[in-house]
This record gives structure tokens, sequence and C-alpha cells, in this order.
């Protein structure tokens, strides 16, 4: 999909993964992509997760984060809607609008899952809006959200409308785990003082992952400050009520990237969610709609609030 200010391209087969998003002027995507991984059909199951197929770009969360066993069944990393095809139509085709139907069904979870992906001309914002149903025949707790992982380098910088942060209880942390802090200024258990706005190179070997139980806005960003160009995130805080942020400064496979992550709830663990009822859950037949936009901007060094209709300040 395409006007005369972005390229975006979605892979249906592979969960309908966002797989690049492009600022034509400059030519830029702002999506990570794993130099060592190319996109593949994956195999859906725990011991196949998405660690060994995942080539980066945005992915969808449902029903987990992180590994989790939940009655009686085990979910993978960022859940299972990365390893199914998505069925797709054209659903408007104007010259000042182009939207396509996709859908998919999920195979652990009992979840439909509904999506209308539109662009309009001239615009650089991509709007998802997403209706899962669930249909099976008990409740069922999920977190749901998207997987969103960027391009980095040191002239990059998070901003993100946030007060305090905590640190998952993750192997590769130098942070103290469910210890919440000031963001942005962290301090790690050997006393190191960050500021975890900046990108630091990928020398530096850091790896985190750290959450916000509230966000004051339903926004998110990752500049350039050198270059000015940047992408953002703009989600309804009600529904994706946390914000995850991945710092990969060389840490994990000697990846380089951020992932910044609204979802609808936490812990990272389904499991763990769904006992201290901190995610979100549906009765049978019930649904739940979300939309959330996607936007590169130019012109900025910092990003101060991106409003509902996606404008960048």
């Amino acid at each position: 999909m395409e006007n005369d200010v972005i390229r975006t391209s979605i892979l249906l087969d592979r969960g309908a993964n966002i797989y690049e998003y492009v600022l034509k002027a400059r030519n830029h995507d702002f999506l990570f992509h794993h130099p060592r991984v190319k996109p593949s059909k994956p195999v859906l199951g725990a011991l196949q997760g998405i660690d060994n197929w995942w080539h980066g770009g945005i992915d969808e969360i449902l029903p987990t984060i992180l590994f989790s066993t939940y009655r009686g069944d085990e979910f993978p990393i960022i859940g299972e809607l990365w390893a199914h095809a998505y069925s797709s139509q054209i659903s408007t085709e104007r010259p000042d609008e182009v939207e396509v139907y996709l859908q998919t069904d999920t195979t652990i979870s009992p979840f439909k899952i509904e999506k209308w992906v539109s662009l309009k001309s001239d615009d650089p914002i991509l709007r998802i809006k997403t209706r899962i149903t669930n249909t099976g025949y008990d409740d069922f707790d999920f977190l749901w959200g998207y997987h969103s992982t960027f391009a980095v380098n040191s002239n990059c910088r998070i901003d993100i409308p946030v007060e305090k942060m905590v640190p998952e209880d993750v192997s590769f942390s130098k942070f103290k785990p469910e210890v919440e802090y000031q963001w942005p200024n962290g301090t790690d258990k050997n006393g190191r003082k960050y500021d975890l706005t900046q990108v630091l190179e990928p020398s530096t070997l850091v790896g985190e992952f750290h959450h916000s139980k509230a966000v004051k806005e339903g926004w998110a960003a990752v500049t350039n400050s050198k270059e000015q160009i940047g992408f953002g995130i703009v989600f309804p805080k009600e529904i994706l009520t946390t914000l995850y942020l991945w710092l990969n400064y060389g840490a994990w496979r000697n990846a380089y990237n951020v992932g910044l992550y609204p979802v609808s709830g936490y812990p990272a663990t389904l499991h763990k969610a769904a006992e201290s009822r901190t995610c979100s859950r549906l009765d049978p037949s019930k649904s739940m709609e979300c939309e959330v936009k996607f936007v590169c901007f130019s012109g900025l060094s910092r990003v101060s609030t991106i409003d509902v209709n996606g404008k960048v300040t």
C-alpha cells in the first residue's frame, strides 16, 4: 500500500506482519530488519517460538507477550498470530483512500481476528482497526497489542508520555526486576545511571524490557534527532493501557533496535496477568475493537505529543 508520502508492505502469510514503512522523500524505512533472518513461513508452537523466526517489523501480540502456560496450553513469545495467514479483500478503493479487510482465526486460543487497514492520499498515517471475537464456550484472558520494532542509531531518542516504568523479570536485564523508577532516569543493579530516552551504541550490550502500568496519553515515538525524521504510534489508552519498552543495544543476538509495545495489560506473561486480573478478558461471543495509527514525520528532533488524529508536534 502506498501514496505519495509513504510505502508500506504487509506479509499476509506471516501474521499480517508490517514489513516496511518507508518515508518516500528520504527513501527511509523506519522498521527494524534482522540482518540474519529473512521472512519465511513460521511453525506455530512453544518450542518453535517467534525468536527463531523473527525478522523484525511490526507484529500483533495475542494472547501473551512472553512464554506462558494458561489453562493447560503453552503459548509462545508474543502469542500465536505471527504464525497465521490472513485472507484479504479490498473493501475500499477510491482515488483518495484504499482499505483492505483481513481475517484469520487463532489455533490455540479461541479468537476470530478481523482487521481493516487503510491509507489515505497524501497522508503519512497507516490506520489499522482490529476486532477480536471470542469464538469459544468460556471466557478467556489475554494480552493484546502491537510488537513494534524500529531501526535506530545513537542519534535517536525515545519519547513516551509516562511517569514511571517497571523492569520485567527477564534474564538479560541490568535492572532490578519489578522495582519501579521515575522515567527516564533509571539506575541499574551496579549503580550505573541511564537517561533512557537516549539510544546507546550496540557495543554497550544493553538489553532491557520495561513497562509502564499507566500512560498519560496514547502515543509513543522514536526520532532521529540528527536527521529530524521519526515514527510514532497512536493508540487508545483505555484499551491498550500498558506501554512496554524493549531496548536491544546489541544484547540479544547482536541485533540493534528499539521496541515500543502498546498492550492491554501487564505483566508480560499471560498466566501472571490473569492471576492478578491486570489483562483483558472476553466472554463467549463477545468482541473488542481497537484502532491504532502508525505515523511517520519529519522536521522534528523530538516529540512533545501526538494527538488522536496522528498530528505530531
